[in-house]
C-alpha cells in the first residue's frame, strides 16, 4: 500500500472508555482500547498526544446499572480531563442511555417523553462539563432537535445507524446488551431508510452524520453527503476492529481501512485503531 495517504485528509477520532472504579481494565477490544480509571485516563490521553492524536471520543461506563441517573459521573470525567488538556483537545462525548440503563436500551422503552428529558439533561451535562461537542447514538425521532435547542456545540450524529451483529465487543466493554430486540435501529438491508435517517437528523440541526457499521456502509457516504449538504464520516465498529486486530498484517490492514474510507468521501473515521493510525500514516 502507497504510504503517501496523508492521516490529517481524513479527520481519526479516537473511543476512549472512562470507567467508575479505580481500577483501569482490559477489554476485548485490545490493550491499546482499555476501561480506564479516572487517573489513568489523563496519562494515556498524554501519549495519544505524543503520537499526534487529539480528537476522541467519549464513552462513560458505570458499574451499577439505574434506570434514572444524575449523570454525575459523565460530568466529573470530562471535567477532569477538559481541565487537563483545555484545548489541547477536541473531546466529543457519545449521548445514550444504553451505558447506564439495567435494560441494555438506549431510550426508555415506551416512554418517549422521558427518553427526550433524559438525553437533553446528559447533553446539557456534558456542554456544561466541557465538552466539545455531543454525539447521540441512541437513534430515537427527535434527540438531535432536543439537543439543538439546548446548545448550539457541534452536534455528531449517529444518523445512519443499523441493527448489526457488529457490536457486541463495545457492548460487552461497557456491560449493555438489551434484553430485547434494537426495534429503533434501522434494517441493513433497507437503504431507502437508510438514507432518509441521515436526512431526517441533519434537519433537525446535526452539524455531522455518520454510517455505522463503517465498512457495511460506504455506498450511503456519498447519497447522504448529496442529500443533505453536511460531512459524512463512519465509525469502524467493534467488531470491524477485532477482525483487524487479529490479523496478522494488522497495521496494513487498518490502513487499508482508512484508505477506503476516504476514497469513498467520508469527513472523519471513528476507529479504535485511529492512534495506531496516526503513527503508521506518517
Amino acid at each position: 500500500m502507497s504510504q503517501t495517504v496523508n492521516a490529517q485528509s481524513i479527520r481519526l477520532i479516537q473511543p476512549i472508555f472512562v470507567n467508575d472504579t479505580d481500577v483501569t481494565q482490559t477489554t476485548v477490544l485490545g490493550q491499546d482500547n482499555a476501561n480506564h480509571s479516572v487517573s489513568a485516563i489523563i496519562s494515556r490521553i498524554e501519549q495519544d498526544l505524543d503520537m499526534g492524536q487529539k480528537d476522541f471520543l467519549l464513552f462513560v461506563t458505570t458499574s451499577h446499572k439505574q434506570n434514572d441517573c444524575d449523570w454525575h459521573m459523565h460530568h466529573k470525567v470530562i471535567d477532569v480531563i477538559k481541565q487537563r488538556f483545555a484545548e489541547r483537545i477536541h473531546l466529543t462525548v457519545d449521548v445514550c442511555l444504553c451505558g447506564v440503563r439495567e435494560d441494555g436500551h438506549c431510550c426508555v422503552p415506551d416512554d418517549p417523553i422521558k427518553t427526550q428529558q433524559q438525553l437533553g439533561t446528559l447533553a446539557q451535562t456534558c456542554v456544561t462539563a466541557g465538552a466539545d461537542s455531543v454525539a447521540p447514538s441512541d437513534m430515537q425521532p427527535f434527540t438531535v432537535a432536543t439537543i439543538r435547542a439546548l446548545t448550539n456545540k457541534p452536534i455528531i450524529s449517529y444518523s445512519t445507524k443499523f441493527r448489526s451483529v457488529q457490536y457486541a465487543a463495545f457492548r460487552q466493554v461497557v456491560d449493555s446488551v438489551p434484553h430485547s430486540d434494537r426495534w429503533y435501529q434501522l434494517n441493513v438491508r433497507d437503504r431507502a431508510a437508510a438514507i432518509k435517517s441521515s436526512i431526517h437528523y441533519a434537519a433537525q440541526g446535526a452539524d455531522y452524520l455518520m454510517v455505522k457499521p463503517g465498512m457495511s456502509s460506504i455506498d450511503l457516504i456519498q447519497p447522504i453527503r448529496e442529500a443533505t449538504q453536511k460531512p459524512v464520516g463512519v465509525y469502524q465498529t467493534s467488531g470491524e476492529w477485532q477482525s483487524i486486530q487479529g490479523h496478522s498484517q494488522m497495521d496494513q490492514m487498518l490502513q487499508e481501512t482508512h484508505a477506503v474510507f476516504q476514497r469513498a468521501g467520508a469527513a472523519f473515521m471513528i476507529s479504535y485503531g485511529a492512534r495506531l493510525l496516526q503513527k503508521t500514516l506518517k
